[in-house]
């Protein structure tokens, strides 16, 4: 693809207030080749509501993405990129590989989410998981996690979720910042994880 915003298997963006989408399967490969730090990259959604000034909510159930996404990456998650305002997610699960074997931005990679990042909303994410693995290589700041790479925000919500593949985080940087780890890269202040592993 090239520099779009926002590349899913299913959407390339799912906005505040279009309701419910509901018992999707996708499966295939996203092959990204743009260098640029604001692309959004999702097995099912490139991102789910990034309007922070949009307070209707919108929610995703029962969806499977079993996506392979591979090349120039910023922020990519198995079953979404990006994940903004009141952003309802619940029993869905993503199973695709995340393969960056060299990013010129920095990345947050994550095998369910790469980012889940709420301003002045609220985001719940239930009864989730994530089997596939991560292996990136960055310029230099990056988060990978198995479920999550960069969890900050308000008012977020994780239970019940689970991630078993493998995470592999690594930088070409003299002076790399890497944050990794089995569940999440990061999980900030505002986070409330309850019975995820």
């Amino acid at each position: 693809i090239p520099s779009f915003s926002y590349a899913g298997g299913l959407v390339g963006e799912a906005m505040a207030g279009c309701g419910l989408i509901s018992g999707c399967t996708v499966s295939g490969q996203i092959q990204c080749s743009a260098s640029v730090s604001s692309l959004y990259t999702g097995g099912l959604a490139g991102m789910v509501n990034p309007t922070s000034n949009v307070d209707r909510a919108i929610r995703l159930e029962n969806c499977h993405a079993d996506v392979e996404i591979s090349g120039s990456l910023s922020t990519s998650g198995g079953f979404v990129g990006g994940v903004g305002d009141n952003a309802d997610i619940a029993g869905c699960g993503a199973s695709g590989n995340i393969t960056c074997p060299a990013s010129a931005a920095d990345v947050q990679s994550g095998g369910f989410a790469g980012e889940i990042a709420p301003v002045n909303g609220s985001v719940s994410i239930r009864n989730c998981y994530a089997t596939g693995d991560s292996d990136v290589a960055s310029a230099g700041l990056s988060y990978a996690g198995g479920f999550a790479g960069y969890v900050g925000g308000t008012g977020i919500l994780l239970k019940n979720c689970m991630s078993s593949g493998s995470v592999s985080l690594s930088s070409a940087s003299p002076n790399p910042m890497l944050f990794a780890g089995g569940f999440g890269g990061v999980l900030m202040d505002g986070t409330t994880s309850t019975d995820c592993y």
